[in-house]
């Protein structure tokens, strides 16, 4: 039977272990006979009219108008028997081509029904975000999900209130992925994601860097916040491209208040994509509010987190923040003949006590 180090709790070793089997838990919505929803229309309506937008694209999937309420140039968007029951893909039409922005009028339909992935890849070019969603200065949440095993890859979300919001009842969700062209750019927003619900993966995002991955576009409050109800999701991972970039967050790029058992790991945090430039968060991360059992990088090499650039890398700060272990991440890193480092590598309040750091590079 294997030892087990110092400082890392029984508990600490099974959200690792649990972390590892997310990837297979989380589905991607998308099976090859999954029916398709093809968006042929930048308009936020849901008016027959001959096209097909992604309201009401997202109404048919989760059963809010049937098949049979479609016009039929609208049903000649639908291939297959796409509703509640099914696990629908949601693309962009060959016809618009990448960078195509949806200015919305109010929040999407809620992902309510499960399973179903809307993929603002372009058609025959994965390799970037084809669909910018534009939420109007802010003014709401863009997209809710409230259900399991849906996905969200290649998207832009810019101006909205909180980009994408994880409810209480979302788990097994995945926002982007290592493939090509899977990543969302979730940027200058006032949140990015806030995470409510469990078991959720974030991985290969752009998060408060523009969609080049070395400007500024910072989401003002956090660029991912989870809340005190959100458990055991996983931000990054050890495999190449499951890492995200978060970047360029004048406040948070991370908060972590209250929350338990959630996994950070592989990412960059305050350097832009390439690693060569500060592109600086002012907390990296935040362990806040009686959040326990937080994993923050982890004993392999390929889990360390690069958090430097910013003010300051990790906070640990509040009574009942305990359990929470910081170990073998990169807070230094040499970048064009200089080192980049952060303002505090990682600050601890008093009141912060039994939690875990070590073995961490640091300046």
């Amino acid at each position: 039977m294997g030892s087990v180090r110092p400082g890392l709790s029984a508990a600490g070793l099974a959200l690792l272990a649990l972390a590892a089997l997310i990837l297979a838990a989380c589905g991607n919505g998308s099976g090859n006979d999954s029916p398709t929803l093809l968006v042929n229309s930048l308009a936020d309506t849901d008016e027959r009219d001959g096209t097909l937008t992604l309201r009401e694209a997202l109404l048919v999937a989760t059963g809010q108008i049937s098949l049979a309420d479609l016009d039929d140039a609208e049903l000649a968007q639908v291939d297959g028997a796409a509703g509640p029951q099914s696990d629908d893909v949601i693309r962009l039409d060959e016809a618009l081509s990448a960078g195509a922005t949806i200015a919305l009028e109010s929040s999407l339909p809620v992902l309510s029904s499960g399973g179903d992935t809307i993929d603002g890849r372009p058609v025959g070019g994965e390799e970037a975000p084809g669909l910018v969603i534009d939420g109007s200065a802010g003014a709401f949440t863009c997209l809710r999900i409230d259900s399991s095993r849906n996905a969200v890859l290649g998207v832009e979300f810019t101006a909205c209130r909180t980009a994408i919001l994880l409810g209480q009842q979302a788990a097994e969700n995945r926002i982007g992925g290592s493939g090509p062209g899977e990543g969302n750019v979730i940027s200058g927003n006032v949140v990015g994601i806030e995470l409510r619900g469990r078991m959720n993966l974030i991985q290969g995002n752009y998060i408060g860097i523009d969609r080049s991955g070395e400007q500024a576009d910072g989401n003002d409050f956090e660029g991912i916040w989870i809340t005190p109800l959100g458990k055991s999701n996983t931000i990054g991972g050890p495999n190449p491209g499951e890492g995200n970039v978060i970047s360029g967050n004048p406040l948070f790029g991370i908060s972590i208040d209250g929350a338990f058992g959630n996994v950070v790991q592989g990412n960059v945090i305050g350097l832009n994509a390439s690693a060569t430039v500060a592109v600086g968060n002012r907390y990296g991360i935040n362990i806040q509010a009686g959040a326990t059992e937080n994993i923050i990088g982890g004993d392999a090499p390929e889990e360390a987190n690069v958090i430097t650039g910013n003010n300051t890398g990790v906070l640990l700060r509040d009574p009942g923040t305990s359990g929470n272990t910081v170990r073998g991440n990169r807070f230094v890193v040499t970048a064009r003949g200089d080192e980049v480092t952060n303002a505090a590598d990682i600050f601890q309040e008093a009141s912060a006590s039994g939690n875990v750091v070590e073995d961490n590079e640091l300046k």
